[in-house]
């Protein structure tokens, strides 16, 4: 990964480590105004014309797993969920949340450093990944295309 996306990479970290340490597990720690707000955003993908019955989901800027139990709270008959993350905080925090359920599994990842040529999923989702400020650093149409670009390797 070049520099300047390392930098981005570090920002985000540091931000939302602060917020973490600061506020806990907390919807605002992850840059929601409200949990009815998180909770409006997730409902719009029950719409999906693929479903999620038997699916394996991966939530890519997972946060603290708050998807997996929205899922799970919904009835979806969802089979695996891996949500990944970079910032290792809210990664450890989600595996507090989870714990018991064989079905989801956290991990450590930078979507712009993460391809594959087998696919992880079935279906993946992206909540506010995209939504960020770069300030001029890159140009946002690249920052987005590989993002999207790595995000469609990891999913059927």
């Amino acid at each position: 990964m070049d520099r300047t996306l390392k930098s981005i990479s570090d920002s985000m970290i540091d931000r939302y480590s602060k917020r973490y340490h600061k506020l806990g597990y907390h919807v605002n720690t992850l840059g929601w105004g409200t949990t009815e707000q998180q909770e409006y955003r997730f409902s719009q993908t029950l719409d999906l014309a693929t479903g999620f019955d038997g699916k394996a989901v991966l939530d890519i800027g997972c946060g603290f797993g708050d998807y997996f139990n929205f899922l799970k709270n919904n009835h979806v008959p969802f089979d695996s969920y891996t949500g990944y993350d970079l910032n290792p905080d809210l990664i450890h925090e989600a595996g507090k949340q989870h714990t018991g359920d064989d079905r989801a599994h956290f991990e450590v990842a930078n979507i712009l450093e993460t391809s594959r040529d087998e696919p992880l999923a079935d279906v993946a989702t992206m909540f506010g990944v995209l939504n960020l400020n770069l300030k001029g650093q890159v140009d946002n149409y690249e920052y987005s295309k590989k993002i999207i670009s790595n995000a469609f390797s990891l999913v059927k």
